[in-house]
């Protein structure tokens, strides 16, 4: 029977949508697929370049927050699939030591799953049982009687890298730590940043070429800080080197090319009173072929450019993707995505590496739709502008000149020319059209999976704002206000998209069987098949989602309320009991707190199983979720059949 014959056309909160009404097959227990889980390996937390080149095509671990080294949250894996996913069911239910949840995707190796969350507390689970194996506490509530702003960032931590058999993990006050991945114990602990000058770490550590890399944030602290991206040996925490983002107003200071060069395109006084900024807080991607780590960057504390660099100048290397040399930090190439940037658009989303064909030529690529609209192919080894197109609703610019790599800048988004009185109307907001939920590749469709946030920011020209203003209504029409776009880097079509009801909805994982898994704010785990579209499953968690990732065996996913943005389901002080294959699902609920168009609830996490027969032992895919504030329960659970 094709797909068209098993599907149906339904009206849900999600939109108008197709559902699968092929019945379910008879489950196998979820004990017996427990039971083929493989022995734990003798050295836990056993990643090297080699293990993930060699294994990262399996499936059998997700080594990486992007699953390998292309960093495109694809996995090879294919016995889910649109015919099989329907056959999801819980497992097994863990309530995590983390009050805050965690916003970040869980590392999995030889079946144990290694969770980070707010404040950055660690978690090492055994995947087959869901029995915590052990948890380290970075005891971040002792460093808020110093500095109490960091609490709010501190439950916005990111999550872990996996590495030599250290887990790593970074505080909000700019500690790096390395844990025994067996025991939990910690091995060294370095401070790799100043927070008296503004810097603070929300991200997860990156690991490749034997060396962990670590940014920062603080571009909008106003205390003269660069934002910089350093290596680290991962046995002893040593700086191995440091990559300055932006210069410094001490001429002495800027001693390699690439500071030399970028020094030249400011001018006014930023640098020497508020600083430049420019920190790398989110996602970087590290490429063992050539060698090179790719990240991104943020803007300055000063957003209009007129102000920030009153006689021009690009202000290098500001709202750009840099390349540089793993093993040495030396700059290799850049480009800038807003050469003049007062919009606040961050280009510090995660990077996608991939092979694309482009008139009749393979090209090995760099994919990243920053906060700016335009989702960009560049080619890996020199930063050449591929492709460049529209995933969201646009107004600051009308297009990417394609000779010059430039934007052909819109005046409809100069809100600093807007007569007194008016306000204006600028697309995409100032937190931007996509954020750090990442984007997903799928190497067989060739097509981007984008989470979109498509919602504008209204200011006027003394730059009093609303941020994100809640739009559902567009020139008469109607307008979805998130959205889960598949766009098509070589040409920048986009070649299907579905409509959200709102907006900040989860990360994607795309997988071998023909699927795109998401989470959404209205509390619902959906995946559709990557090819058209077709609503393959929906499960209901009453929580959103707002991550997601794969291994082998158990399929895993985390919910819960991501806060930080707006218009989030409200919680009821509830315990309720749903159906999932042949288990049920219990989901512990607390109260949630409504501040402003934001929503605190609690974090839950369900692992979900692999196929009626489950012939493989470790099918398993971790989705995340974040909840900035509140006092709630964190559970984490798996699903097998």
């Amino acid at each position: 029977m094709n797909r068209e014959t098993k599907v149906r056309t339904a009206y849900t909160g999600l939109g108008q949508v197709r559902m699968s009404t092929a019945p379910r097959t008879p489950a196998t227990p979820w004990w017996l697929c427990l039971m083929l889980i493989p022995t734990l390996a003798a050295t836990q937390g056993d990643v090297t370049n080699e293990r993930v080149l060699a294994e990262a095509g399996t499936g059998e671990n997700w080594f990486l927050k992007g699953g390998s080294f292309r960093g495109d949250h694809y996995s090879p894996l294919e016995q889910v699939n649109e015919d099989t996913v329907v056959n999801l069911g819980l497992a097994w239910s863990t309530e995590l030591p983390i009050p805050d949840g965690t916003p970040t995707t869980p590392i999995i190796v030889d079946g144990v799953i290694y969770l980070g969350g707010a404040y950055s507390k660690v978690v090492a689970i055994d995947a087959g049982s869901g029995k915590i194996k052990w948890t380290f506490d970075a005891d971040m509530q002792s460093a808020f009687s110093k500095r109490p702003s960091l609490s709010w960032i501190s439950r916005a931590n990111r999550g872990v890298a996996v590495w030599g058999g250290n887990v790593f993990v970074a505080t909000a006050d700019c500690r790096l730590i390395a844990i025994d991945a067996d025991r939990g114990q910690p091995r060294w602990t370095k401070q790799v940043c100043d927070p008296d000058q503004g810097y603070s770490i929300s991200d997860s550590p990156y690991v490749g070429g034997d060396k962990v890399y670590v940014g920062n944030a603080g571009s909008e602290s106003e205390k003269n800080n660069r934002g910089y991206v350093a290596a680290y040996d991962p046995t002893s925490g040593d700086e191995i080197w440091r990559f300055y983002i932006v210069p410094s107003h001490i001429p002495e200071e800027n001693d390699t090319p690439a500071l030399r060069m970028a020094a030249g395109t400011w001018t006014g006084d930023t640098l020497e009173t508020v600083g430049g900024g420019g920190n790398a807080w989110n996602e970087m991607t590290y490429d063992p072929e050539s060698n090179q780590l790719f990240f991104g960057t943020s803007g300055s504390a000063r957003y209009d450019y007129q102000s920030r660099s009153p006689e021009g100048g690009d202000n290098l290397f500001l709202s750009s993707i840099v390349a540089v040399n793993a093993d040495t930090g030396e700059y290799n190439w850049h480009y800038q995505t807003v050469t003049e940037d007062s919009w606040d658009y961050n280009a510090t989303m995660n990077i996608v590496l991939a092979d694309i064909r482009f008139d009749g030529k393979d090209r090995k690529t760099v994919l990243i739709a920053p906060k700016n609209g335009f989702h960009y192919a560049l080619d890996k080894n020199s930063g050449e502008l591929l492709t460049a197109g529209k995933y969201a609703k646009v107004n600051w610019a009308t297009g990417i000149n394609m000779e010059t790599g430039r934007p052909d800048y819109d005046p409809a988004a100069e809100y600093w020319n807007a007569p007194d009185g008016e306000k204006v109307y600028f697309w995409p907001n100032f937190w931007g059209a996509h954020s750090w939920n990442p984007m997903a590749f799928h190497p067989g469709t060739g097509l981007t999976y984008i989470p979109v946030i498509d919602l504008p920011t209204e200011i006027d020209s003394q730059g009093n704002s609303e941020d994100v203003v809640m739009v559902t209504e567009v020139d008469g029409q109607p307008h979805a206000p998130g959205k889960l776009v598949a766009i098509d880097p070589a040409n920048q079509v986009i070649r299907w998209s579905v409509d959200f009801p709102l907006p900040y909805n989860g990360g994607i994982m795309t997988t071998s069987g023909n699927l795109v898994f998401k989470g959404n704010a209205g509390g619902e785990f959906v995946d559709y098949a990557a090819d058209d579209a077709l609503l393959a499953h929906n499960t209901v968690v009453n929580s959103s989602v707002v991550h997601i990732g794969i291994a082998d065996e158990l399929f895993s996913a985390a919910r819960g309320h991501f806060v930080g943005a707006c218009n989030a389901t409200v919680l009821n002080n509830t315990v309720r009991s749903y159906r999932a294959g042949a288990f049920g699902i219990t989901i512990d609920r607390t109260s949630a707190t409504v501040h402003g168009n934001s929503v605190c609830g609690v974090v839950d996490a369900v692992a979900l199983g692999a196929s009626p027969d489950c012939p493989y032992a470790n099918r398993s895919a971790c989705l995340n979720a974040s909840v900035l504030s509140g006092n709630h329960v964190a559970k984490v659970c798996a699903a097998g059949y």
